[in-house]
């Protein structure tokens, strides 16, 4: 209930009675009276049941005060006139709670609102200090100036990832094959420094002897893979997409030799010439 006072003169100007108040459709009227709470003020108009009743606006207030409490208390929610600064040194991120606190009212599309705002810095350091509004405090782990550096530096990335591939090299083999080896290496936490100019496919794959096939299938987004496609494999598995590091081979060789060391592969060999294969 919005809160309102009178002064004398304007409390001598209202209505004596209820039924003078509903005559000049008054909301307020002043019996000069006390209430049964002792309060002498005036008194708000109301319908209640289809009729019109009248009640002291101190008792008014206090039911709802009540009433409030009990729901807060009900809830959970503490009750507080106002909130307090956040202790000093308390972080939360890189953000850092200064102390101090400042309440200031701000014009809404409709009403005026009391906002509540900490003085707080961040350890980076751009900024002496800046207010942050209660209700963000421990929704930002960072200063702004910190969060456009991370988008900017996401872009700077992506830039230089574009950059491998050189324009109108991105639908050849050679553009996805780089393509596919940089989203790989990304997955993987693996060294990527390698662009379309360090590819070079062979006419045969050196392992298996077999003739690569270079074309395009008609179907892009088909993910069967063939075979004696070209595939650009790792020569040591343990290192990343680096030009002394790499070797086009068919899609054949690279599954084989994909999750095996040379070992492994060796043992094989042998195992397979003991029955004359």
């Amino acid at each position: 209930m919005r809160k309102t006072t009178y002064t004398v003169e304007e409390l001598a100007r209202l209505p004596n009675s209820l039924e003078q108040a509903v005559a000049v459709k008054s909301k307020h009227y002043f019996p000069n009276v006390f209430c049964t709470n002792g309060h002498k003020t005036f008194w708000q108009v109301y319908e209640q049941r289809g009729k019109m009743s009248g009640s002291c606006i101190e008792c008014k207030r206090e039911i709802i005060r009540k009433s409030a409490e009990k729901r807060r208390r009900k809830t959970g929610v503490p009750i507080r006139l106002r909130i307090a600064a956040l202790p000093k040194g308390e972080q939360y991120g890189k953000l850092i709670a200064l102390g101090e606190v400042k309440t200031q009212t701000e014009k809404g599309k409709n009403r005026e609102y009391q906002r509540t705002y900490h003085k707080i810095k961040c350890s980076c350091g751009r900024k002496p200090f800046y207010w942050i509004l209660h209700q963000n405090w421990g929704k930002y782990s960072e200063c702004k100036y910190c969060s456009n550096a991370k988008k900017l530096s996401s872009a700077i990335k992506a830039t230089q990832e574009k950059a491998h591939i050189e324009a109108g090299q991105s639908k050849t083999i050679r553009g996805r094959l780089v393509h596919a080896a940089m989203n790989r290496a990304k997955k993987n936490n693996l060294k990527f420094s390698i662009n379309v100019s360090d590819i070079s496919i062979p006419k045969y794959c050196p392992v298996l002897g077999v003739e690569l096939d270079v074309s395009i299938p008609e179907n892009r987004n088909s993910r069967t893979p063939r075979e004696n496609a070209p595939s650009l494999d790792r020569i040591n598995q343990s290192g990343g997409y680096t030009k002394d590091n790499i070797l086009v081979v068919s899609f054949k060789a690279n599954a084989i030799r994909r999750d095996g060391t040379p070992e492994e592969h060796y043992k094989i060999a042998k195992f397979l010439e003991s029955f004359g294969l």
